[in-house]
């Protein structure tokens, strides 16, 4: 658990001394962690951490985003396209005033999710099969399967830092390789949904001090001796925590052709390994 009475019983204000690419500027002051508060930091750090695999980037809402990314993508374009008519909407709608005029921040505002769950009913009756299906999909809750190709690349090729260097390029041409596939099927299909959609994503546990970004990004501790450091420097349980990655494949439930390349190409990967 984090202590959270803790750390706000122990923050204090200290004056970094912070530079630009080599320049260095004028003292600030800004929050710190005392001494006593650097294990509730990384309880802090950790916990944020685990987040990211069991909610933020879990892989039902990470696929729900993946579709909902394709039906807004779909209207738009039919709408800028001049087939507003073909999309289920009608002109006054928030989202297809937002697809003529995108900057206006009003129009931003006007979205909303009781607008945009409203929409799939009518959506749903769109003459563009992608919009239709996704529409569906979305209301329904009928997502796409998910294939986690970083885990299943995991056992076969390791878990060190060169190991983690060779699934990147795994996953590299793994993707190249599905949007090859997917530009085939689009061809023949340009209507339809993408039938595999790819997620990658990567969130570092903690981002240590760069000076080009500034000084204020950090969690400093004030060591026994009255100096100023960054926790990602003072913390061997936070320096020692590398980056979550995920790269993932979504494809239809029903979808056994989609299935079985996914499978095939990953495999492919996993035998050039051995």
């Amino acid at each position: 658990p984090i202590d959270f009475e803790w750390l706000i019983a122990n923050l204090e204000i200290e004056k970094i001394s912070h530079g630009i690419d080599g320049t260095q500027l004028k003292d600030i002051e800004t929050f710190c962690l005392g001494p006593k508060a650097i294990f509730s930091a990384e309880a802090y750090v950790l916990g944020l951490f685990q987040l990211y695999p069991t909610l933020y980037l879990h892989k039902a809402t990470r696929g729900a985003e993946k579709i909902y990314s394709e039906l807004l993508i779909n209207v738009f374009e039919c709408v800028k396209q001049g087939m507003l008519e073909y999309t289920g909407l009608n002109k006054s709608h928030p989202l297809s005033v937002f697809a003529v005029n995108p900057e206006s921040p009003q129009h931003v505002l006007n979205l909303d999710d009781t607008v945009i769950w409203g929409a799939l009913s009518l959506l749903e009756f769109s003459k563009h099969k992608g919009i239709s299906e996704a529409a569906v999909r979305l209301r329904d809750r009928h997502l796409f399967k998910c294939c986690d190709i970083r885990l299943e690349l995991v056992p076969a090729f390791g878990e060190n830092d060169k190991d983690r260097v060779k699934i990147d390029e795994a996953c590299a041409s793994i993707e190249e390789k599905i949007k090859e596939r997917n530009a085939e099927w689009k061809r023949s299909d340009s209507e339809g949904l993408t039938r595999i959609l790819v997620d990658k994503a990567q969130r570092a546990p903690y981002r240590k001090f760069d000076d080009s970004k500034g000084p204020l990004n950090q969690i400093r501790i004030v060591a026994e001796d009255g100096t100023v450091k960054d926790l990602g420097l003072v913390s061997d349980v936070v320096g020692a925590i590398r980056p979550f990655k995920l790269f993932r494949a979504y494809h239809a439930p029903s979808d056994e052709e989609a299935r079985k390349f996914i499978l095939d190409i990953v495999h492919e990967e996993i035998k050039n390994a051995n």
